[in-house]
């Protein structure tokens, strides 16, 4: 007979401020992380994730704002000024398959992959709201084409798919909208390399990478037209690519996981359907 203390986590879920920690959360014995965080610029309320393998949920500050069972992760958190909401991207697991899902603020009212159930496994990584034509919710990510697999690149617009990328193996990790346009970063695996692409709707518009090496890619935003992108690419390098081009090469090892463009023009939802967007 002894006694024991449950084992602290080595890592737990925390976002900051600067360089001040604001908020943490531990889930209970197990590691977890924070995959994402938005902030409401009228509140300065901070929503932000608590992640694990196989647990998925949405914070509020310090308090618990979408408390989601296990079999679900969270890639991506967007704040909607226009419906002043919080949205997060990732998936639920049915089975041993995982579904794509959209949670809206802390309801368990989602959008779900129309593929919900039917075996084709699928996930979400990005979501964004688009003012125009009633605030649709557009989201990206895979969705598997067989039960077996052939995952190939996907949008979905308000839970029905919009566009399908025609290149088996291709993943939709982050996305913008511009001028009626639909714009995703992601990759295609090639020869166990990931080929970074943009895709506009659904038709390839840059390829930045080759398969010589691999690469990975993290963030795209558009700004008046002008598509730029971050990830890395050779020797593990951080880029930003703009439009098509390399902007900017780091040349050290790292990921550039975000982004935002420091313009003149203002930043408020509006720039995507290009109310906008002035010289």
């Amino acid at each position: 007979i002894g006694l024991g203390i449950p084992a602290e986590p080595l890592f737990r879920s925390r976002s900051y401020k600067n360089d001040t920690k604001l908020y943490e959360q531990a889930l209970g014995s197990l590691d977890n992380t924070s995959t994402a965080v938005v902030v409401d610029p009228s509140t300065n309320d901070v929503y932000w994730t608590r992640c694990n393998e196989t647990y998925g949920d949405v914070f509020k500050n310090g308090d618990v704002l979408l408390d989601n069972s296990q079999n679900t992760y969270i890639y991506n958190l967007y704040w909607s000024t226009y419906r002043n909401k919080v949205y997060a991207a990732g998936y639920e697991k049915e089975g041993d398959k995982k579904y794509a899902v959209v949670w809206e603020n802390g309801s368990s009212n989602h959008y779900m992959a129309p593929n919900f159930g039917n075996g084709k496994e699928s996930v979400a990584y990005d979501v964004i709201i688009v003012p125009e034509n009633g605030n649709y919710t557009y989201y990206c990510g895979y969705a598997n084409q067989t039960t077996s697999g052939t995952p190939r690149a996907t949008i979905w617009k308000a839970g029905e798919v919009l566009y399908t990328i025609p290149a088996d193996n291709s993943y939709a990790v982050s996305m913008d909208f511009y001028n009626g346009n639909v714009y995703t970063a992601g990759y295609v695996m090639s020869g166990g390399n990931k080929v970074v692409k943009v895709w506009k709707n659904d038709t390839e518009l840059y390829t930045l990478t080759d398969a010589s090496a691999n690469a990975d890619v993290y963030k795209i935003k558009i700004d008046c037209g002008d598509v730029y992108v971050a990830g890395w690419g050779t020797s593990r390098n951080q880029f930003i690519w703009k439009n098509g081009e390399v902007l900017s090469d780091m040349s050290y090892g790292g990921a550039t996981r975000g982004l935002d463009v420091n313009s003149t023009r203002s930043r408020s939802e509006e720039r995507r359907v290009g109310k906008e967007c002035r010289s």
